[in-house]
């Protein structure tokens, strides 16, 4: 379809040579939060991967885990799968191991196999890291803004009339997450600031 030899988009380069593609703004957006997780000072998806297949196809590992959430009062929720060719996942995963942090740290600092060489004794290890919580709680905070740009772009019309003003939304919303609002408010032309523009 854009292809740089025999697509659509070629062809279409041949009849006005100045069109151009943008890509997917949807893909785009997933790549920029998947070099972002790349850059957090540990690898949080393989993470909540790991925990993920620990617990999966063992009912015996889910029914003591379940004992745990008991034990721990909260609530009895599945773990679940990122999977990070779905760009909505992580914040999902993210959130419900956030909120299943007292009975996973509760399970496996008290597992039998603790002591031995392997995953439960690593994903121990990660679970009471204080950079996990931090980073899962960092993941709460900013995924929704990026989840929720990436969800307009899902419909199945075309909006690309809408692209400008909502990315520009989107840079404003994750601004005042880090600057003073006074100074994102007195900027009118966010691109102004960016060289080459």
């Amino acid at each position: 379809m854009v292809g740089r030899d025999n697509s659509v988009l070629s062809r279409l380069k041949e009849k006005s040579p100045n069109v151009f593609s943008i890509g997917c703004t949807c893909h785009l957006a997933n790549l920029r939060v998947k070099a972002g997780v790349k850059a957090l000072p540990m690898k949080l998806d393989d993470f909540l991967v790991d925990i993920f297949y620990f617990f999966h196809n063992s009912s015996k590992r889910l029914t003591d885990f379940k004992e745990f959430q008991q034990f721990t009062e909260v609530e009895e929720e599945k773990i679940l799968k990122h999977c990070p060719t779905r760009w909505l996942s992580l914040e999902k995963v993210g959130n419900r191991t956030l909120s299943q942090l007292p009975a996973l740290k509760s399970y496996f600092a008290s597992h039998e196999d603790i002591e031995k060489p392997g995953k439960v004794k690593s994903i121990n290890k990660r679970l009471h890291d204080p950079l996990t919580e931090l980073l899962l709680l960092f993941m709460k905070f900013i995924l929704p803004i990026i989840n929720n740009f990436n969800t307009i772009f899902q419909a199945d019309e075309s909006k690309i009339g809408s692209l400008l003003p909502e990315m520009d939304r989107l840079l404003r919303k994750l601004l005042v997450k880090f600057v003073q609002m006074k100074y994102v408010k007195a900027t009118n032309d966010l691109k102004a600031g960016f060289p080459g523009q």
